[in-house]
This record gives C-alpha cells, structure tokens and sequence, in this order.
C-alpha cells in the first residue's frame, strides 16, 4: 500500500526487518496485496528473481484473472505456499510497510514475522545516509519510486485500483464472462495489474538500491 501509517515495533524487530544483506535482496520473495480496506486481499503480485507472478484471491476475479492466463487460490493457501518457501528457502519475505504482515496475522492467522522485511524502513535507512538534506523525505512507495526514477506512468492514477477492482468484480458478476466486460471495465483490470506490478518490481528494484548502496 502506498500510504502506510508507522507502527510501533520493538527494536529488535525493526533492526530484523530494517535490514537485508545483498544476497537477500536479490532471493527475496516481493509481494503486494491489492483490495479492500479492511477485508481480505482481492489479489497479490509476488517476484521472486526474474519471475512475476499474479494470482487472484477473490472468487469475484476468477473470470477476470482466466482472461489473463493466471489462477484463483484462497489466500491463506498461497501465503502458506510462500512462507513455506521463505523458511525452506532461507528467503525473506518483503512488503512496503506493515500492512501486508498485519493482514496476514488478521485475515490468515499467519505470522510473516520470522522471515519479514519492510521495504519502507529499508529505503528510510539508505535515503538518510544518501539524501540527508531532503526534507520532508518520502513516505509513500510511489515518492520512493520518484525518487529513485522508476517509472510510474501518470495514467495509473491514484488510489483508484480499489474502484477498478470493484468495476470488474462487480460486471463479471452481473454479465458471466470476462469477454461481456465494457472495454472499459477491461481496461481498469489491465490498469489495476500494472500498478500491482510496478508496485512489486517497483519495491525490489528500490530494495536493490538501498542494500547496494547506490
């Protein structure tokens, strides 16, 4: 999410979660949840190395993500899946902020904690020692991705994936088929991906960053 609100965690936590060695930026595991506020994720981009995937976690979206070449699961099976290999692995688990954690604990019972890295408390270290004269500095994802040149095409819009989301849930509902879909409906599901997927490959490429030190 791109407009987390801090957390207070203990120091040892957040020593945990500030930190990753090189190594463990290039084998993380990136996700992102996109959905409601306050119910369970509607969908999750995860990247691992060079590989991207998206998965729908809201029944409402299987048409809409079959359309994409892509599959449905529960939530809770795909974040045990990932933690499964985070541990098995030796890989941490990265989120911009607390909020991917915290819904997870909320809405799956699944503690990310052992294997979690913020990727906001990550990119406040390095921006400290590389930009100490910038003030305020940023908070959101997106200023990160600003800031570091990562392209963010204006046509995404802000804070509109919740709405496109609900557009497309809500006519294949009604209309039965993704092909039924207004272009565009079809065209607030293309956007809602690509913002997803800038969010993840966004945040690993400003993890990468940080760690290294560039």
């Amino acid at each position: 999410m791109n407009s987390p609100k801090p957390e207070k965690l203990s120091p040892e936590t957040k020593a945990f979660e500030s930190s990753m060695s090189q190594v463990e930026t290039a084998r993380a595991i990136y996700i992102d949840f996109e959905g409601f506020v306050d119910r369970t994720p509607a969908l999750i981009g995860v990247a691992t190395e060079g590989d991207f995937v998206q998965t729908a976690l809201d029944p409402g979206l299987e048409l809409a993500a079959a359309a994409k070449g892509w599959s449905s699961q529960q939530g809770d099976n795909v974040i045990k899946d990932l933690l499964a290999k985070a541990r098995g692995e030796k890989r941490r688990i990265v989120a911009y902020s607390q909020h991917e954690k915290r819904v997870c604990k909320k809405f799956y019972a699944i503690d990310l904690s052992p294997v979690y890295a913020d990727a906001r408390l990550i990119a406040k270290k390095w921006r400290k020692k590389t930009h100490p004269g910038l003030k305020p500095g940023p908070k959101s994802l997106k200023e990160y991705l600003h800031l570091i040149g990562y392209e963010r095409g204006s046509y995404l819009g802000e804070r509109r994936s919740t709405r496109r989301i609900k557009a497309v849930r809500d006519m294949c509902a009604k209309r039965g088929s993704y092909d039924a879909l207004t272009a565009t409906v079809k065209a607030k599901w293309t956007k809602s991906l690509q913002n997803n997927s800038i969010d993840v490959l966004g945040m690993r490429e400003l993890c990468r960053r940080a760690v290294s030190g560039e």
